[in-house]
């Protein structure tokens, strides 16, 4: 049936001249097309790859429970289960845990998966192919006057707040700026990863050099786009990510001008938000009041102290010494700082202090250390220049991204950070444990 063939080679694209394990093509392939709606679609892309996952279980079960770092993920996962019974508010902390125990459930999945750094190329386009429309969508909404909510149940669910949300800061599909540039960080290092993987050239052998030459362009024109978007968050954070991310891949490539440029920029930015009178006057009729306002928030020049992360983190240190060991459980800091302060607010923005105050310190230093384990076992890869080291520096750097962000903000509360920050901590894991430089190490022997 002509129908159904072309509908196999469309759906199996993404395949193209990869080393996929021949049980698990459609689950690979279903995390591929599930990244690529991801945003657009949080539920649909979800589905997808949740699905991959369960098929993967089904196919590969045996070198999951023999995989080390899975095992102790999953304990770390019953020690938030048993900080469960302190919480003040039994059933918030029994949601709070679902943004926790699913996903550790899934990483287990797509270690499996994901298992070659030649696998991170197309995934990365995937990612950031899919961003495309949430930019777009953004840009509409702060100069087209689009505005929602627009809702297709159960597929689509935007709020899409008239000018932004906050007012004025490019928000799109996601419910809040800042939520919006934590996922678009994590696109901005992949694609710069693809403009670098595309601009180094024919040793590479990747593609023939006019195909090297579009992807270097589309690359560099998707960059940007995200760039613009990121700018248009106004989150300080996506800021300083987005510019931190220019200088690494000037740095990696030598790009010398793109460092001075860089350089440069924020050196004038910083200048204008925090350098003395006089010398700051003159660089603040180059730089807009709202960047440099943004920096040094002489945008909101009375925020009541309770808004301040200062006291939010003072708050949750002082939660997680009252109860060192089991925490007040997940979303109980809601509730506790309102009652303290009379102010609302969803978390302590730094996930770490947020870990330490609901579900105690054993849980925050567990998970922390267990995500640097598995970064650690990466870092040996990037030695050379190959296509392949380069993808996984990117998809270092992207995960680098995320969790910097979350220092500062806690944006996993959305199924599609939360769900994109596991992907590629997986990704790093099963990539890493793979590799044929580690041949003694692998989820199948290791146990």
């Amino acid at each position: 049936m002509p129908f159904s063939a072309a509908l196999r080679r469309w759906w199996l694209h993404p395949l193209t001249s990869l080393p996929i394990t021949p049980d698990l093509p459609h689950c690979w392939v279903a995390v591929w097309w599930g990244l690529l709606v991801l945003p657009f679609s949080p539920a649909l892309g979800g589905i997808m790859i949740a699905t991959a996952a369960i098929a993967t279980y089904r196919q590969r079960w045996s070198a999951i429970r023999r995989d080390r770092i899975v095992m102790i993920g999953w304990a770390i996962g019953a020690l938030m289960v048993l900080a469960l019974p302190g919480a003040p508010n039994l059933e918030r902390a029994a949601l709070g845990l679902a943004n926790f125990l699913p996903f550790l459930w899934i990483f287990g999945a797509l270690s499996q998966l994901i298992t070659a750094r030649s696998h991170l190329i197309p995934l990365a386009r995937a990612i950031v192919w899919g961003t495309i429309p949430p930019v777009l969508i953004g840009l509409g909404q702060l100069f087209g006057g689009w505005r929602g909510p627009i809702r297709i149940p159960p597929l689509i669910d935007w709020i899409l707040a008239p000018g932004g949300n906050p007012l004025g800061r490019l928000s799109s599909v996601f419910e809040y700026a800042n939520v919006t540039a934590s996922y678009f960080v994590v696109a901005l290092a992949l694609a710069l990863g693809l403009l670098v993987l595309d601009h180094l050239g024919p040793d590479l052998a990747i593609s023939p050099a006019k195909r090297r030459i579009a992807g270097a362009a589309t690359a560099l024109l998707l960059a940007l786009l995200l760039l613009l978007a990121i700018a248009l968050t106004h989150s300080r954070s996506g800021w300083a990510l987005a510019a931190i991310d220019l200088l690494a891949s000037g740095l990696y490539v030598g790009w010398f001008w793109l460092l001075a440029a860089a350089g440069g920029a924020i050196a004038i930015a910083l200048g204008a938000a925090f350098g003395p009178e006089p010398a700051a006057g003159p660089l603040r009729a180059i730089v807009p009041r709202a960047i440099w306002g943004r920096l040094n928030d002489a945008l909101y020049p009375d925020r009541p102290e309770a808004t301040l992360r200062t006291s939010q983190w003072d708050f949750a240190w002082n939660l997680a010494a009252q109860r060192p060991f089991t925490g007040w459980g997940f979303g109980n800091f809601t509730g506790l700082y309102q009652a303290a302060t009379q102010n609302w607010l969803g978390h302590p923005h730094n996930l770490v202090l947020m870990l330490a105050a609901e579900a105690g310190w054993p849980v925050a230093i567990a998970l922390t250390s267990w995500v640097g384990w598995i970064l650690a076992q990466a870092w040996p890869l990037l030695r050379g220049r190959s296509s392949e080291a380069i993808a996984l520096a990117a998809w270092l750097l992207a995960f680098g991204n995320l969790a910097a962000f979350h220092l500062l903000d806690v944006t996993l509360f959305d199924l599609r950070v939360n769900l994109l920050g596991w992907l590629l901590l997986a990704a790093i894991h099963g990539v890493a444990v793979n590799a044929p430089e580690r041949s003694g190490y692998n989820s199948e022997t290791n146990g």
